[in-house]
């Protein structure tokens, strides 16, 4: 690629140069007949080999004068370039603040305990997570045997399955029942009192699930008056 640019630019400059020389000849040409037109006297002088000369020095001034024209008249002379002036900007001017605002300002009044605690919304009451006694009652019972009835509701907040359920009261129980408050079909159910412990009615089955939605009652009958004190999740075992 680089010899055929090469020999690309070798060619124009020759060619340039055969421009120029021909340009030559054909101004000097025109000079003469204009010559001839204008000084006969002045060509037939020249004509003469001892002139030859003197026409080379002659078309060498002439040439060196259109030259000239070309470059003082034809060439259009080039602006100055326009001067700009660059301004430095202003300084910000500081003005003093007013003396109301550099006082210091008076605190305002507190306001008392008593005020704010009545302007305070009350609390929502705290959401609790896992297994919990979501509430409990009397309830009476037909059995002599055992007189006091409690209504025991257990709510948890995750899907359990299979459900094994613990209520752990405050005295011995004697009896008890426990399922969902709508009722439903349970299937590999058990339950009853725990071993060696009067006082933790347990109610087992393997399905179907225990849900946020389903809450368990426990119905727990005892001779004595009792509470539930707490519930837990324990282990499903069948039978």
């Amino acid at each position: 690629m680089r010899i055929v640019i090469s020999i690309f630019v070798i060619v124009f400059t020759a060619l340039v140069m055969v421009a120029a020389v021909v340009f030559l000849v054909m101004e000097a040409t025109d000079k003469l007949e204009s010559l001839r037109k204008k000084a006969p006297w002045f060509v037939i002088l020249i004509e003469k080999r001892e002139s030859l000369n003197v026409l080379f020095v002659v078309c060498a001034f002439l040439l060196l004068g259109n030259g000239y024209e070309l470059v003082v008249k034809e060439i259009p002379e080039v602006p100055a370039p326009p001067v700009v002036k660059i301004m430095p900007p202003v300084p910000p001017q500081i003005v003093n603040p007013p003396a109301s605002l550099t006082r210091p300002q008076s605190k305002p009044p507190e306001r008392s305990p008593s005020s704010q605690t009545a302007s305070q919304p009350t609390a929502p009451p705290p959401i609790l997570v896992g297994i919990r006694i979501a509430s409990q009652k009397r309830i009476p019972s037909d059995d002599t045997k055992f007189p006091y009835g409690l209504e025991v509701v257990i709510q948890t907040d995750t899907d359990i399955e299979p459900v094994a359920l613990a209520v752990i009261c405050d005295g011995p129980i004697g009896k008890g029942d426990g399922g969902f408050a709508n009722g439903g079909a349970y299937t590999m159910t058990k339950q009853g009192l725990a071993k060696d412990h009067e006082n933790v009615f347990i109610a087992e089955w393997k399905s179907p699930a225990w849900t946020a939605q389903a809450p368990i009652v426990m119905h727990l009958f005892s001779e004595h008056p009792i509470k539930a004190t707490s519930a837990a999740r324990i282990n499903y075992i069948w039978p």
